[in-house]
C-alpha cells in the first residue's frame, strides 16, 4: 500500500539516497567496497586489516541491537550492509560510529 501511495519511484530513490549516504560515511575508515557496479539495495564491505574477525563484529553489533550480514569465505573479512527497508540516515551514522568504536577498542 505504501509504495501504491508514494509511488515506485519515491522509494527507488530513497534507497538509492541511503546508499550514498552510508558509502559516504565509511570512506574514512580502512574498509573497501569490493565491487564497481555497486547496489543500491546493500553496501558489501571488505576489511583492509590482517588479523580481523567479523564474527566478533557481528557479536559487538549484536549488543547495540544493531544487525549486519556476515558474508563466509573471503578469509572472515566480508560484512553486508542493507539499505532497505526502515532505514535512516541516523541509523547510518550509528552504524558507522559502531564500527569505528569497534575497530578502536579491537586495536588496543
Amino acid at each position: 500500500n505504501l509504495i501504491t501511495q508514494k509511488g515506485l519511484s519515491y522509494y527507488q530513490n530513497k534507497i538509492a539516497k541511503q546508499a550514498l549516504h552510508f558509502r559516504k560515511l565509511i570512506s574514512k575508515l580502512p574498509i573497501k567496497i569490493p565491487t564497481k557496479n555497486l547496489s543500491n539495495c546493500g553496501t558489501i564491505l571488505k576489511f583492509n586489516i590482517k588479523s580481523i574477525n567479523i564474527k566478533n563484529l557481528f557479536r559487538y553489533l549484536q549488543t547495540k541491537n544493531i544487525y549486519i550480514s556476515p558474508i563466509s569465505g573471503e578469509g572472515g573479512k566480508v560484512i553486508n550492509i542493507g539499505h532497505m527497508g526502515d532505514i535512516t540516515f541516523k541509523d547510518n551514522i550509528i552504524l558507522v560510529k559502531e564500527i569505528k568504536k569497534w575497530l578502536k577498542i579491537r586495536n588496543k
